[in-house]
């Protein structure tokens, strides 16, 4: 039978430091030295930290490499191309306080993209209606108003190509999803915003379109409105022919390597 003395001697112990008073209330630190054994169960003498090494580390899957993706021609500007420029500098709108303008346009092999700038100069409006101008402008929180047409109050354009068929971009754009996988009917015309800024004396902003497929020879006609800001329809002629004989000049970054 084992003493007492050798059953303690296999039980972790701990050093502990006691600290006491002497009866005028001064502190005194002696140090007394006990050992005290540790009793609890399941008690391990190893490192508590190492708990989570008993266990195997997984191992992760391989993760197959994804192909390129590829937008359909649709959609937008094609990723790899260089396209032709055509300056066009003319007004879409005009008048002493508002105007549209398209600057250029990038021609690809399935499309233009047109460059757009507008600027809205105040006049006479009061603080409160070039308030108002601001959130129709910016469409920040803006809401329309239940009689209020929804066509009245966004910054819309249009397009009638040469064959007289026609897009308009409240079809899509401006956010509106397009399933990659299923082709619309043509033309297709998106709005793609790029940005804008506002004072107390004018506000202006910049974007594209883009058209697609490319314009047959012939005239195509671009239009836009904005009533809500004082831009009723207006709209501008351009050469369908010489988009479409710009578009030799676009030049694919690695030929062959994608045909839409």
């Amino acid at each position: 039978m084992q003493t007492d003395k050798e059953l303690l001697a296999g039980i972790p112990t701990y050093t502990a430091r006691l600290v006491v008073k002497d009866g005028l209330g001064d502190p005194q630190r002696r140090a007394a030295s006990s050992v005290v054994p540790l009793v609890g169960r399941n008690q391990r003498a190893k490192d508590p930290m190492a708990f989570f090494q008993d266990f195997p580390i997984p191992t992760q899957p391989k993760r197959g490499r994804q192909g390129r993706f590829v937008p359909p021609p649709w959609s937008g500007t094609p990723r790899y191309e260089l396209p032709a420029l055509v300056h066009i500098g003319q007004f879409l709108y005009f008048s002493p306080t508002r105007v549209i303008a398209v600057k250029g346009v990038e021609v690809f092999s399935t499309g233009c993209n047109f460059d757009l700038t507008w600027i809205i100069r105040r006049a006479d409006e009061t603080d409160e209606e070039w308030e108002a101008l601001n959130g129709v402008f910016f469409q920040h929180g803006f809401r329309p108003k239940p009689e209020q047409n929804l066509l009245d109050v966004l910054l819309l354009f249009g397009v009638e190509l040469p064959d007289g068929s026609r897009a308009f971009t409240g079809a899509h754009g401006g956010g509106r999803y397009m399933d990659p996988s299923q082709q619309p009917t043509a033309p297709v015309l998106s709005f793609n915003g790029g940005g804008g800024s506002g004072g107390d004396d004018e506000l202006a902003g910049s974007g594209s379109l883009w058209l697609w497929p490319l314009p047959e020879e012939g005239d195509l006609r671009l239009v836009t409105q904005w009533p809500a800001l004082g831009i009723e329809e207006s709209s501008l002629i351009l050469d369908g022919g010489q988009l479409r004989a710009a578009a030799t000049g676009a030049k694919e970054f690695w030929p062959g390597e994608y045909t839409p």
